[in-house]
């Protein structure tokens, strides 16, 4: 299943993170921001340096489940998450620690959901990666080689209209021959209602969209 074809069928995944190869070889990852009150609608991804977070349109929101760092780099890998642990993630793993280790003191979010915690190791050397979840009960730690052509996605939300939690493995799907295509595809995809942002990257070239921008 393509990437497209697999969101057009989900109603509200909350945030998602895809990674894998494209058939040329050149990684690939994403990440998909949705939402469905204001405040949720009202955020965009934004780049900082060597870091990309997630913020308010409105500074004075200061609300640290909407805004966090999303995407870290540090030497030869890099580091996505749907909230401030994130950054907790990129600092033991850049210390020594494994994925699963730094995951340790990591809990769901403290909302009526549970929402879940989800976080991606990726190596830009080899394109291996590691994605993780951290739900209500449980820490769960995925394992994969480059497979060009292919990718993997993990969200929050199965995407069914229920808010509930991810419950499978990360779900395996092919990819579009480019990032450009990619994009489109991602962006055309997801509910229009409640898309807000998406990024990708190849490890060098980045595409941010935020739905008040575009």
């Amino acid at each position: 299943m393509r990437v497209g074809e697999y969101l057009s069928e989900k109603l509200y995944i909350g945030r998602a993170i895809i990674a894998g190869s494209m058939e040329d070889g050149k990684p690939v990852l994403a990440y998909i921001l949705t939402g469905r009150s204001h405040e949720s609608q009202n955020r965009h991804i934004v780049k900082d340096l060597n870091e990309l977070r997630v913020e308010s349109y409105d500074e004075k929101a200061m609300d640290i489940l909407r805004e966090y760092p999303m995407s870290i780099s540090i030497p030869v890998r890099r580091i996505i998450g749907n909230g401030s642990h994130t950054l907790e993630i990129a600092e033991k793993v850049n210390a020594g620690h494994t994925f699963i280790e730094a995951l340790g003191d990591i809990y769901p979010e403290p909302d009526k959901y549970k929402t879940p915690r989800i976080a991606l190791l990726y190596n830009l050397e080899d394109s291996s990666y590691s994605m993780g979840i951290v739900r209500e009960g449980e820490k769960a730690v995925w394992n994969y080689k480059k497979m060009n052509g292919y990718s993997h996605i993990i969200q929050t939300y199965n995407g069914d209209g229920d808010i509930s939690s991810f419950d499978q493995d990360p779900v395996l799907l092919s990819l579009a021959k480019s990032l450009e295509e990619l994009k489109e595809e991602i962006w055309f995809s997801l509910n229009r209602e409640y898309r807000v942002s998406v990024y990708l990257s190849d490890g060098i070239d980045e595409i941010i969209l935020n739905k008040r921008e575009v």
